[in-house]
């Protein structure tokens, strides 16, 4: 086929640009601005650390909180961040980011708050009501209820109390049914 032949197709189809109400739709995973929920945030910082261009940063302001800084200048848009975030507090949008010449609008701070801990009062960030919903079901049980706004400090001499209770149960229980084994061989001879 020859460059006239090539040119005169091309020629005779017309305009092959759209116009803005034709616009083509994005596709369904399509990665624009990065949202951060902070009602699901509880700051561990996995994003800030699968971020290799170093595009989020979290600050620990105690007790006041902390502050999750998002650059979108430097962000790549892998989606590590949200792959890895398992509170699903990041999310990409659906819509391109806008155009802007200004720097400063590329950057995002929002503010995560600590609740004090209900027996030491050390600030912390507890687990958000979704993420537990999701991880024990809906009501939450009782036991998951009482130890939510205690510090990892906390949840952990409560759960260390448990097991000691638990095991001195299971010893006792060990204990009589031993003793009750003795008898019942002492009383068959």
């Amino acid at each position: 086929m020859g460059i006239w032949k090539i040119l005169k197709q091309n020629l005779a189809g017309g305009s092959r640009t759209l116009r803005p109400e034709q616009a083509v739709e994005y596709p369904q995973h399509f990665r624009g601005a990065l949202l951060h929920n902070t009602n699901h945030c509880t700051g561990c910082g996995t994003c800030a650390y699968v971020c290799s261009p170093g595009a989020i940063v979290i600050e620990n302001r105690e007790p006041a909180g902390l502050v999750w800084n998002y650059n979108a200048a430097q962000c790549t848009y892998c989606g590590r961040c949200v792959e890895y975030c398992t509170t699903t507090a990041l999310s990409f949008d659906q819509k391109p980011t806008k155009i802007n010449s200004d720097l400063a609008a590329f950057k995002v701070h929002h503010a995560v708050e600590m609740v004090q801990c209900s027996r030491c009062k050390t600030p912390f960030v507890p687990l958000p009501a979704p993420v537990l919903v999701k991880l024990y079901g809906d009501p939450l049980p009782e036991e998951i209820q009482n130890i939510r706004f205690l510090c990892e400090k906390c949840r952990k001499k409560v759960a260390t109390r448990h097991l000691k209770e638990a095991s001195r149960g299971q010893m006792a229980r060990r204990g009589s049914d031993l003793i009750s084994t003795r008898k019942a061989e002492e009383s068959k001879e």
